[in-house]
């Protein structure tokens, strides 16, 4: 099966992760939680993830975001 798959190798894809943290829709906590997946039962090592939170950013995408997203992008490219 995939999960087996996942599981039985080292993920190697970078993932960005950011959230923000008065999200209503999607609570950080559920975020927090799928890092913790990605990180205990994946394996995945932190150089392959990057969380980023924002304190005072609900359920949107912000320019500050995009920003960082594309300088993650270039950093793994």
């Amino acid at each position: 099966s995939i999960w087996k798959h996942i599981v039985g190798n080292e993920p190697c894809i970078p993932v960005f992760w950011s959230h923000g943290v008065l999200d209503t829709e999607i609570p950080v906590r559920m975020a927090r939680e799928n890092i913790h997946f990605l990180r205990e039962t994946l394996k995945m090592h932190d150089d392959k993830i990057k969380v980023i939170e924002y304190p005072e950013i609900g359920h949107e995408a912000t320019e500050e975001m995009f920003s960082d997203f594309c300088l993650w992008l270039k950093s793994i490219l």
